[in-house]
């Protein structure tokens, strides 16, 4: 597709005509990390799928007329549809210095999300992306602690900088779907 003479692609459209509402993925398909300068090039790749769904969200929201003949739903559809954006990557979930706005979520959240036990909807996955519900807490599977190293004859202190295990991260019971459908 083309929009404002930015050309790009959409990788894929999920829909759900019964709650209105569609996201658009961005697919990644990324080889797990070896050392640094891999999670710097992920990064980078994230970003650039981060780009480009913001741009196909954009192109989507625009409601395109040719839309209708690419995805086989009726134009009337089409407009009354909610539509978001994620990026979906294969292995991995970025650094903590991805832009925020679009989230980058991973194969198995996907699973745990819509599949068994949980089966929720569509707009839930994308809820608990954008919210990070799928993240391990404080004071429920770790404790944040200092630490401290010596150089020199100097103590160091990291205030926070380390963590406790109190209990593995169980997506059964502890990916965070309260209130949602």
């Amino acid at each position: 597709f083309t929009y404002c003479n930015q050309g790009s692609d959409l990788d894929l459209l999920a829909v759900d005509e019964k709650r209105c509402f569609a996201v658009a993925f961005q697919l990644k398909w990324l080889k797990p990390p070896e050392d640094v300068r891999d999670r710097e090039n992920q990064d980078r790749e994230l970003r650039r799928g981060i780009d480009q769904a913001a741009l196909a969200l954009k192109w989507l929201r625009s409601t395109p007329a040719d839309l209708a003949g690419r995805s086989g739903l009726s134009e009337e559809t089409l407009r009354t549809l909610d539509y978001s954006a994620l990026v979906l990557s294969k292995n991995t979930l970025g650094t903590g210095s991805l832009p925020t706005g679009i989230a980058v979520i991973n194969e198995p959240l996907v699973q745990y999300t819509l599949g068994p036990p949980h089966r929720k909807s569509l707009r839930s996955l994308y809820r608990v992306a954008g919210e990070r519900r799928y993240l391990p807490q404080p004071g429920v599977h770790f404790v944040w602690k200092d630490l401290t190293a010596s150089f020199g004859g100097i103590q160091f202190v990291g205030e926070g900088f380390g963590a406790d295990l109190i209990r593995h991260w169980d997506p059964l019971i502890d990916l965070d779907l309260s209130d949602l459908e």
